[in-house]
């Protein structure tokens, strides 16, 4: 990210609900009025940032449920040919435990 123009704690005051160091409350803008910010400032995201942006906006579109493989479980299960080993169920429990400890 870029940030153009001036710009110090006053225009970050702005911006924050957090209060800025040094920043001068009567030139800050606290009341929520941005008339404080200096004239022809502005932010240009880089093009990484754009590309998250853009990968966020796909995560969002997607359905959170894959019908696809939801159907093919289902069907394996009613044919009574799904098969998985207690290894494997074993494993994922102690990764979604682990998982979940460090979050």
């Amino acid at each position: 990210m870029n940030v153009e123009g001036t710009y110090g704690p006053a225009l970050l005051a702005n911006h924050s609900s957090a209060p800025v160091a040094g920043a001068d409350k009567k030139s800050a803008g606290t009341s929520g009025d941005r008339s404080a910010q200096p004239e022809g400032s502005r932010v240009v995201l880089s093009d990484r940032a754009k590309g998250m942006l853009s990968i966020r906006e796909a995560v969002d579109k997607a359905p959170d449920v894959r019908e696809s493989r939801v159907l093919e479980l289902k069907a394996a299960l009613e044919a009574g040919t799904y098969d998985i080993s207690g290894k494997l169920v074993a494993q994922s429990m102690v990764r979604s435990a682990a998982l979940e400890a460090f979050a």
